[in-house]
């Protein structure tokens, strides 16, 4: 087999394998419940909510803490977000009262997530929830996925969901493996 027709079924059969991999993105929901409320009837719960989604390990555009002499994290303080797409809702019984979208500011805290909506006058804050990763990796965090409840407020919480793959990005990595397969069966029988 010539060089030139190696080179094609390299870029053709093992190929296909890099627009398959993409860093995991995770889908974030913070909720306020608001208005008077009936803890003993979910019908009178009205949630303010913040939807956006984050690549994992994208760096933040500020990190607040201690640095030891190498650059390294050693004392988390909060880091910061800009421009982050976000959806905003308000929502009772499961009705949508409200929707817009805009952009704005992700803060997390040692203690927890703070939204900062530019096209909105009120931003949420869930308390003594934890960040939702390690805070030593917040240079690149580590996301976790779970729900994280804010202790003293019933009902305000913060959610964190990892998409799942597309199935376009499967198909394209399957057919990266089949066509290996047929590459090295075929070689293999050649010899």
């Amino acid at each position: 087999m010539t060089s030139k027709r190696w080179i094609l079924t390299f870029v053709c059969c093992f190929g296909l394998f890099l627009p398959a991999h993409a860093d995991t993105i995770f889908d974030f929901t913070v909720a306020n419940l608001i208005g008077p409320v009936d803890y003993n009837d979910p019908s009178t719960f009205t949630y303010r909510k913040v939807t956006f989604s984050m690549a994992q390990g994208a760096a933040p555009d500020f990190v607040a803490g201690y640095f030891d002499q190498f650059g390294n994290l050693v004392d988390f303080g909060g880091s910061d977000y800009d421009n982050v797409t976000m959806v905003f809702s308000t929502e009772k019984n499961g009705t949508t009262l409200f929707q817009a979208s805009g952009v704005g500011t992700v803060r997390f805290w040692p203690d927890g997530i703070q939204l900062y909506p530019s096209d909105l006058d009120y931003g949420l804050h869930i308390f003594d929830a934890g960040p939702p990763f390690p805070p030593l990796t917040a240079l690149h965090p580590d996301f976790r996925e779970g729900i994280y409840n804010d202790p003293h407020q019933p009902g305000n919480f913060y959610s964190v969901v990892a998409e799942t793959p597309e199935p376009e990005g499967l198909v394209l990595l399957a057919t990266g493996i089949v066509g290996g397969v047929a590459v090295l069966r075929r070689r293999l029988l050649s010899s």
